[in-house]
C-alpha cells in the first residue's frame, strides 16, 4: 500500500501497518528545498533542449535540408544536458541562499 503524502513527514500508521501510532519518516515528501532544485533543473533542461533543437533546425536547414531532423537531435541533447546543469546550479544557489537567510533570521 502506498503511504499518503503528509506535510510533517509522518504517515498515518493505520494506513501502513494497522496501528494507531504515527510513523516518523526520515524524509519529508514535500520538501520545498528539494523541489526548488528539481524544478530549476527541469526548467533548465527543457529550455536548453528547445533552444538546442531550434538552433539545430536552423543550422540543419542551412547546411542540408534532408538531414535537418538529425541536426535538431544532435543539438538538442547537449543543450538539454547543459540546461539541466545550469538549472541545477541555479536551484542549489537558491537553496543555499534561503538556508543562509533562514539561519541568519534565527
Amino acid at each position: 500500500m502506498v503511504a499518503p503524502k503528509c506535510a510533517r513527514g509522518t504517515v498515518d500508521a493505520q494506513a501502513v501497518e494497522g496501528d494507531n501510532e504515527p510513523v516518523t519518516l526520515p524524509w519529508r515528501y514535500d520538501s520545498p528545498a528539494r523541489s526548488v532544485v528539481g524544478q530549476a533543473a527541469g526548467i533548465g533542461m527543457a529550455t536548453g533542449g528547445i533552444i538546442g533543437a531550434l538552433v539545430g533546425l536552423i543550422v540543419g536547414l542551412s547546411a542540408n535540408a534532408p538531414t535537418a531532423p538529425f541536426a535538431m537531435v544532435e543539438a538538442s541533447i547537449p543543450g538539454a544536458i547543459l540546461g539541466a546543469s545550469v538549472g541545477l546550479l541555479v536551484g542549489l544557489t537558491i537553496k543555499t541562499v534561503r538556508a543562509i537567510a533562514s539561519h541568519r533570521a534565527r
